[in-house]
């Protein structure tokens, strides 16, 4: 998503060194949660969404009310996962969920997962599909390539 700062510049994320990536992830968290016109950026989205779609069919969106932000790496989850879910509760979304994807315990090295998450909460990539039986405003933070090429590292 392209998030832009108060003077017109994308707000990147990658490449930037720790403490000006942690400001830009709060950032950005901060405009998928912020309300505006009382809706955050997840429900204007869709809102937008069943508005289109209702010329098709009215119902196309119902009970689908999820979201899933995507990175690049799994290791990343609970650190984005956590100020997401942070951002959405200092804006009125407490009873939101944030899930983040999480290495399994018996994974390749034996080593299971090293995230530690504080506000959102750890969802083991075997137990995937279980996210789409979450109720609507359930959110899962996941690396593009877990869906590019059905795996994840």
């Amino acid at each position: 998503m392209n998030v832009r700062d108060q003077d017109g510049a994308q707000i990147r994320v990658s490449g930037q060194g720790q403490i000006e990536r942690r400001r830009n992830l709060a950032d950005i968290a901060e405009h998928f949660a912020a309300r505006r016109d009382g809706l955050n950026r997840f429900e204007d989205d869709w809102r937008k969404m069943a508005a289109k779609w209702s010329a098709w069919n009215l119902t196309a969106i119902d009970d689908r009310q999820r979201a899933l932000p995507r990175h690049e790496q799994l290791r990343r989850c609970g650190g984005r996962g956590g100020c997401l879910a942070r951002a959405l509760e200092a804006n009125g979304y407490a009873d939101w969920k944030v899930h983040c994807l999480v290495r399994d315990r018996a994974d390749d090295d034996g080593a299971g997962s090293d995230v530690r998450l504080t506000r959102a909460r750890p969802l083991p990539r075997s137990l995937i599909e279980r996210f789409g039986r979450e109720p609507e405003k359930s959110i899962l933070v996941a690396p593009c390539r877990s869906w590019r090429a059905g795996t994840t590292s």
